[in-house]
């Protein structure tokens, strides 16, 4: 691509994310942060790659040298309302309208770069520099895409596993229920169990006692017995 064409894609970008956060309700959390922080992420690297490789070679030219400070300027303003937005919760009844300050100054931001600044770029620099500028911006883009992907990726594996982590205490506690239950049965049935222990030793010493008595009385009719048959002779 053209540095032109990759100097006008951020901004088209940035655009289109600008219109899907605007169309977000409050209650509209999760979808309003995700957005945000691609538009933030889109307009930072946007500004970011200006700065690192296309405005130091514009500072050698005197007919440029006013533009980059303004648009280091403008720059230095977007970030500025980013920082504001992104600590301002997203469902805050003043969100959409600090988004719509943001975009107005982006708009003024990106007109300008479109009326001035890319004019400018093309006379100042020579058709190899700007090949050389339009690589180092390539570059940049990819390696930013390659960072949201690993960070995607994290972040769909950390899912995975919390949601593996739950599985595994749902069915250790699955496990142990059964058991936890025999344990609480155990516990209903230990006085039943006691209260009959007692009963049985009870009947044990009752049985006894009683046995013990008819011997008594069975020796004491065999002595009366016994005295009334001398008695008789």
């Amino acid at each position: 691509m053209t540095l032109r064409s990759l100097m006008q894609a951020g901004p088209a970008k940035a655009t289109e994310l600008f219109t899907r956060l605007s169309e977000t309700s409050d209650n509209a959390v999760k979808t309003r942060e995700r957005l945000f922080a691609e538009l933030k992420r889109e307009l930072e690297l946007h500004a970011d790659l200006e700065e690192r490789h296309l405005f130091p070679l514009l500072r050698k030219h005197a007919e440029t040298r006013e533009l980059v400070a303004n648009a280091i300027k403008d720059n230095k303003e977007v970030r500025a309302r980013l920082e504001a937005l992104e600590t301002l919760p997203k469902n805050h009844e003043t969100f959409l309208d600090k988004l719509t300050e943001l975009q107005k100054a982006f708009r003024q931001h990106a007109r300008d770069d479109k009326k001035e600044l890319l004019p400018a770029v093309q006379r100042a620099l020579s058709e190899e520099q700007a090949q050389a500028v339009a690589e180092k911006f390539e570059n940049g883009l990819a390696e930013a895409d390659q960072a949201r992907q690993d960070e995607a990726e994290e972040r769909r594996m950390a899912a995975r596993r919390e949601r593996e982590q739950t599985e595994l205490e749902a069915q250790q506690a699955e496990a142990t229920h059964p058991e936890r239950e025999r344990a609480e049965r155990r516990a209903r049935e230990m006085p039943d169990r006691t209260a009959a222990a007692a009963r049985e030793t009870t009947d044990t010493v009752l049985r006894a006692s009683e046995a013990g008595t008819e011997s008594i009385r069975q020796t004491v009719r065999g002595i009366a017995e016994g005295a009334q048959r001398i008695a008789t002779t």
